[in-house]
């Protein structure tokens, strides 16, 4: 996608760091973006600096782990911009200290944002359509930490069999 002046971008995890800086080059880009984050005062924030450039951007707070609460910011950013193009799956989350101490809640927790979320995003705004789909998704990887490294290969795998699948050729 060379031209993204018109476009509408969905970045979650944009109230800050990567994901604003993504938002933020999208929307002087002229691109439609509307940003997705957890943490509703920094999402206030970035979105208040936003508009003092004139750019269109929205935001809705959603805990991208969570399947309905994706999906509501996915009805609420069509509703505001219409057909999503650019979907960066850009939330993500460290864990809860060194390998070893992890408990079930912080594994569900770092899992669900940094995997199940890339997975429902997918499946909520790309579906698997050749003759449909016409954007791009992202996923921004990293090597924080142990199962936080984990999801990440899992994302690449997802990734390669989603292009392949777009392509129409075996995964």
């Amino acid at each position: 996608m060379k031209e993204l002046a018109g476009k509408t971008a969905f970045v979650a995890g944009a109230a800050s760091g990567i994901g604003l800086g993504i938002a933020t080059a999208f929307a002087q880009a002229g691109a439609k973006v509307m940003l997705c984050d957890i943490e509703e005062a920094a999402l206030s924030a970035a979105l208040k600096q936003l508009r003092l450039t004139n750019v269109d951007v929205d935001g809705v707070k959603a805990d991208v782990s969570l399947k309905a609460e994706l999906v509501a910011a996915a009805e609420a950013t069509t509703a505001r911009y219409g057909k999503v193009h650019i979907l960066v799956n850009n939330a993500g989350v460290g864990g809860g200290g060194p390998y070893g101490t992890w408990t079930e809640a912080s594994w569900n927790w770092t899992m669900g944002v940094n995997l199940i979320a890339t997975i429902w995003g997918i499946e909520i705004f790309g579906p698997v359509d050749r003759a449909a789909w016409r954007g791009w998704t992202h996923r921004l990887h990293s090597l924080d930490r142990w199962p936080y490294f984990r999801g990440e290969q899992c994302i690449q795998r997802l990734q390669v069999w989603r292009c392949r699948a777009v392509r129409g050729t075996a995964a």
